[in-house]
């Protein structure tokens, strides 16, 4: 018996392969700009939306 060559192609890149192999980097990646886009004002107003939003209901201002 032959030895089978082990296949180098990777998945293409929007392909539900890829973000299973990948989907820690993925995360990583959002979370990181998520965190940079409070560290700086430029994406203050965006991020302030989406804090803001999860306390709406709450009756917490």
């Amino acid at each position: 018996m032959g030895i089978r060559k082990k296949s180098n192609k990777n998945p293409p890149v929007l392909s539900h392969e890829f973000v299973i192999q990948n989907h820690a980097d993925i995360v990583s990646c959002v979370a990181m700009l998520f965190l940079l886009g409070l560290m700086f004002e430029v994406g203050f107003g965006l991020i302030f939306c989406f804090i803001l939003g999860s306390f709406q209901g709450q009756g917490v201002y």
